[in-house]
């Protein structure tokens, strides 16, 4: 399970992720989002992945989305490096390009896009993590701060496209409210507990122009009630990406 590796590296089915020089590695919650954001009714041609960090999310919608061009925009410089290695050597390097060293708030992209997906940092400053790299992944908050980015993601996304983000529970209600303040509304929205016995987790949830009637709800529980065995729902989501499935 990503979330346990004690490797500098991830192998996936179509790939291999080495993260040693980010200060997020690859998570659980991250491949979820990779293999669950849903994309427009027409495929996907141009897809950004906001803070790519080791590019594990632009990897996984460059493996589910063919024919779409993967852009992926990062302002850390040894995430950068990570990066740049991972895309070079992964079977969609043609298709892959990485903006490196980018604030994407300042970032003038060459396009507009089908799909948008981003895991952003959502601790405050008050509790910072000694490692540098860490603290500007998980704790950069402030320099990306949820009213920026649902208007950077405004700015960005194509007339019929979709947003997915990564948020915990609390901060996703701030941040859908900052979307909806920036012509964005939540269409979709998946909801991520460890088990049934847990609280839960991570919500994702899709964003688009156009008003909805009201979110569509989705649940997936990562492990069974017994803890120890992967749900079924799990296990078909990440089949395609997970060895070990």
């Amino acid at each position: 399970m990503p979330a346990r590796t004690k490797n500098h590296f991830f192998r996936f089915k179509q790939f291999t992720v080495e993260h040693a020089l980010c200060g997020m590695k690859v998570s659980t919650e991250a491949c979820i989002l990779g293999a669950w954001a849903p994309a427009p009714a027409t495929p996907p041609t141009r897809i950004l992945d906001i803070g790519t960090g080791s590019g594990l999310l632009a990897l996984m919608l460059a493996q589910r989305f063919a024919q779409a061009e993967v852009h992926a925009v990062e302002i850390e410089a040894n995430a950068c490096r990570q990066a740049s290695l991972n895309f070079a050597r992964s079977p969609f390097a043609e298709r892959l390009r990485l903006f490196e060293q980018q604030d994407v708030l300042r970032w003038e992209a060459p396009c507009l896009y089908d799909l948008i997906v981003v895991n952003p940092p959502f601790f405050a400053s008050s509790m910072r993590p000694q490692d540098q790299r860490k603290q500007l992944a998980t704790h950069g908050v402030d320099s990306l701060p949820p009213s920026r980015l649902a208007a950077c993601c405004a700015r960005l996304l194509s007339t019929e496209g979709h947003l997915a983000v990564l948020y915990p529970p609390h901060e996703m209600q701030q941040f859908e409210q900052h979307a909806r303040a920036s012509g964005l509304h939540p269409r979709q929205q998946l909801r991520i507990y460890h088990s049934e016995k847990h609280p839960l987790f991570r919500l994702i949830t899709v964003f688009g122009r156009q008003p909805a009637a009201g979110k569509q709800q989705h649940t997936l529980y990562i492990r069974q009630a017994n803890q120890t065995d992967y749900h079924p729902a799990y296990v078909e989501l990440l089949r395609p990406f997970y060895i070990i499935f």
